[in-house]
């Protein structure tokens, strides 16, 4: 297993981890953007984020997430609502 793992993040000796004879395509430029994209900024290293290009742009779905947060908003309302009054007659009824 150590010797499994070693393999996975050994880097050849020219410092480079694009050469590995295994990795596909995407891998291969996924670690070129990444090496590529390292910058040094004050006290810490940034990166871009890996996106994969030509991605689709998903739809805005806001109004259907907002509409769904208030019928939970309201379902759970009601559920206090219920369980608060169940809640006084149980102490009441204990005096």
């Amino acid at each position: 297993m150590c010797s499994v793992l070693r393999k996975v993040f050994e880097v050849d000796s020219s410092g480079s981890i694009t050469e590995r004879k295994l990795l596909k395509k995407e891998e291969t430029s996924a670690i070129t953007a990444f090496e590529s994209s390292v910058q040094f900024k004050g006290e810490r290293y940034a990166v871009d984020m890996p996106w994969k290009p030509n991605i689709p742009k998903l739809p805005n779905n806001y109004e259907m997430a907002v509409s769904w947060l208030a019928q939970v908003v309201e379902h759970w309302t009601a559920v206090q609502e219920v369980a608060g009054s169940n809640l006084g007659r149980t102490n009441t009824q204990g005096l």
